[in-house]
């Protein structure tokens, strides 16, 4: 505020005196001392709207029922000094009620706040969702996939045969077990999920299965850029071939080999996390040659196996054999690829 502006403020202000109770002895008590300045906020006309508003907000716990500002001052026992104080005093009042406060700017909430919140509130769910009384179905379910879902790192050996029927009635459990960071499609959401009990290494991997068309039945690969992140931060996609043009429909086989088919998809997207980048792609330009495209899918085989999917794969690798409509060039490149059928149960009946 400009001297010129308050110098005009101060015509508007009435000064009155009276006895102090500070400093200065009987002087104190024989001349009046103490100085008041009293102003009419609501009668002034040196000031737009805009401030009066502003004043009226920010001087709101000073103005009396009146509209009335009071100051005093008893600093010293000198009248004069008194006077110059609480005209001081009035003066940065002043100031500071003109003081437009700075408009606050809205932050972007990170992505890693958010995704720590919603982790948060997810464990506070699931705390709270024990409280609740469990239902004996619902027990006898968890227990049976408890039991079929080992620990980390454990091979957990598939029965010979999965029911389709059986795994129905307890999707809900494999989805909460083994379904996080996963996408599905509806038609083989089971399968996938039976299969992945079997890769608990898998649990915390972003996977994604989609239908598209391809040369083979299936395929696994990183989407997209995510083949250069670092081990544990890719996004993988589980591509299935539904088309009219496919060798070997996946619709046309029975569950068990529903699920060994796709655990042998799994099992290469277990490969690729536990390599670098550079290796990854090392493998893509390598599967070119016939000879190491052999070694890569018969050691991914292997790899299905040893992860208790055997007959599985076995009940996949007979029906390719013996479909009708399996096409001759596709037997042959199958029985160069991959396991026979015939390897593979000799190694399951050792």
């Amino acid at each position: 505020m400009t001297d010129e502006r308050f110098n005009s403020v101060l015509h508007e202000v009435i000064f009155s005196t009276a006895r102090s109770g500070g400093p200065g002895g009987q002087h104190v008590n024989k001349t009046e001392t103490k100085v008041i300045l009293k102003w009419n906020f609501e009668g002034t006309e040196l000031f737009n709207e805009e401030e009066k508003e502003l004043m009226q907000k920010n001087l709101s716990t000073q103005l009396d029922t009146n509209g009335q500002l009071s100051l005093s001052s008893t600093l010293t026992r000198s009248q004069l000094s008194n006077k110059e104080d609480v005209i001081r005093k009035f003066r940065d009042l002043l100031e500071k009620a003109l003081i437009k406060p700075k408009k606050r700017k809205e932050t972007k909430v990170p992505k890693s706040v958010i995704a720590k919140r919603k982790k948060d509130k997810k464990v506070q769910s699931e705390r709270k969702s024990t409280r609740k009384k469990i239902d004996p179905r619902n027990l006898m379910i968890a227990l049976l996939v408890a039991l079929s879902i080992n620990a980390f790192g454990q091979e957990l050996q598939a029965p010979r045969l999965y029911s389709e029927v059986i795994w129905a009635a307890k999707i809900d459990s494999l989805r909460k077990a083994v379904g996080e960071h996963k996408t599905f499609i509806p038609e083989y959401e089971l399968a996938s999920l039976v299969a992945l009990m079997h890769y608990p290494e898998l649990k915390d991997t972003k996977i994604e299965f989609k239908t598209k068309s391809l040369s083979s039945t299936m395929a696994a690969r990183p989407k997209g850029l995510n083949v250069f992140r670092r081990k544990g931060k890719r996004l993988y996609v589980v591509i299935i071939n539904n088309t009219e043009d496919v060798k070997v429909p996946v619709d046309s086989v029975s569950f068990n080999a529903k699920v060994g088919v796709i655990g042998h998809e799994l099992a290469h997207i277990l490969d690729y996390e536990s390599k670098c980048s550079l290796r990854v792609m090392g493998n893509g330009i390598g599967y070119s040659s016939k000879k190491f495209r052999a070694r890569f899918e018969r050691a991914t085989d292997q790899r299905t196996i040893d992860h208790g999917l055997g007959w599985q794969c076995y009940d996949w690798s007979h029906y390719v054999y013996h479909y009708k409509h399996t096409p001759k060039e596709y037997l042959e490149y199958k029985k160069k690829t991959y396991m026979s059928y015939e390897e593979i149960q000799e190694q399951l009946n050792n």
